[in-house]
């Protein structure tokens, strides 16, 4: 019975950090006017391999859903100083997370936004 009690409230805790990571993903991404109908993004040189625009929008929101899953399986494990340096670690590769959009986007800053992802992808690993 208290095996399915941890279940209930580890959904639980999921869908919340689901849709808050959904909302402030779709923010960050609204608000830096990220992607196709960019116009300096429109403007530049893309490779051949890039997949069309629809593609983001299905994969970003399934990207963030996994995150909010994630988050959810890290707040479910019982209090220690592994859980808080999880926590530590997904929490800055959050933030980095959102701060892309506005860095590519809307400071058009190509350098940064590669180190960004850089770092994303270290702490990720992490």
């Amino acid at each position: 019975m208290a095996e399915a009690v941890e279940r209930t409230s580890w959904w639980k805790i999921a869908l919340v950090a689901v849709v808050a990571i959904e909302l402030l993903g779709g923010l960050s991404g609204w608000l830096s006017n990220s992607g196709y109908g960019n116009g300096w993004f429109d403007g530049l040189q893309k490779p051949a391999f890039m997949p069309p625009g629809w593609t983001f929008g299905v994969v970003w929101p399934m990207l963030y859903a996994l995150l909010g899953v994630a988050l959810a399986m890290i707040v479910a494990e019982p209090p220690s100083d592994r859980r808080r340096l999880a926590l530590i670690l997904f929490f800055a590769q959050l933030v980095l997370n959102f701060l892309w959009s506005p860095i590519f986007f809307a400071a058009h800053d190509i350098s940064l936004a590669k180190w960004v992802i850089f770092l994303m992808a270290i702490l990720a690993a992490a």
